[in-house]
């Protein structure tokens, strides 16, 4: 569950990219607003994670600290192999189109 919330944390500052090198499948925004919204919850989740009633009323079992931290880390590494993936292009070159192409 970790995991899955890191990674959509993660997502959000790519929406609305707060400085170039977030920049990936969107254009560069500058707005701060995602960002801050991204570290606001992940602040909430780890508040839930650390009071035991609140870890009690979302089902979710602790992890030792060098399991949250491991978790982390794929989580970085995952938004940066996705990062990589929206900036090389990877899926239009990939299946021949070019998905940046938008209908008029």
């Amino acid at each position: 569950m970790t995991i899955l919330i890191l990674g959509q944390l993660c997502l959000l500052p790519f929406l609305k990219p707060p400085t170039r090198a977030w920049v990936g499948g969107e254009p560069y925004s500058g707005d701060w607003r995602y960002t801050l919204m991204a570290i606001a919850l992940l602040g909430i989740y780890l508040l839930i994670v650390a009071l035991p009633p609140l870890r009690e009323f979302f089902e979710l079992s602790p992890l030792s600290l060098p399991g949250y931290l491991y978790i982390g880390l794929v989580a970085v590494e995952w938004c940066l192999l996705l990062r990589f993936i929206w900036r090389s292009r990877f899926f239009d070159r990939f299946l021949g189109v070019d998905l940046s192409d938008r209908p008029s």
